[in-house]
């Protein structure tokens, strides 16, 4: 279903919400209309058909390239590029990662970047 059959009340409200407090200028609206769009252009060249999980719709909605998507998508067989709108990382390994991406020494990311830390302990004194 395309970002344009949802009812007005709902277009307007995805529209102006914002992805984060820290980025108010971003818009859902437009990622949003390009998976739909993609979705769209996967099921006319065949390369999906029938019902897709919410996963398929949003994995196969960040396909870099779709309308070169000819051959059928086969579930656990198929390799797909993607091109994500965010990373999300997580606890050591976003540690890990931000360091190899501040030792490369380039100015920003290619995509917004999340870190989510859960485990934030401090140690103050041995296990004794």
């Amino acid at each position: 279903r395309s970002f344009t059959a949802f009812t007005p009340t709902l277009r307007r409200l995805l529209s102006s919400a914002s992805i984060s407090p820290l980025e108010p200028s971003s818009s859902l609206a437009p990622i949003y209309s390009r998976s739909a769009s993609a979705l769209d252009t996967l099921r006319a060249t065949g390369a999906i058909a029938g019902p897709l999980t919410l996963a398929e719709k949003v994995v196969y909605g960040h396909l870099h390239a779709p309308h070169t998507q000819s051959t059928p998508i086969t579930r656990g067989a198929t390799y797909l590029k993607l091109s994500p709108d965010r990373v999300a990382m997580q606890d050591a390994t976003a540690q890990m990662a931000t360091l190899q991406f501040i030792s490369a020494g380039l100015p920003r990311t290619a995509v917004p970047t999340t870190i989510h830390c859960d485990h934030l302990i401090a140690a103050e004194r041995g296990a004794n």
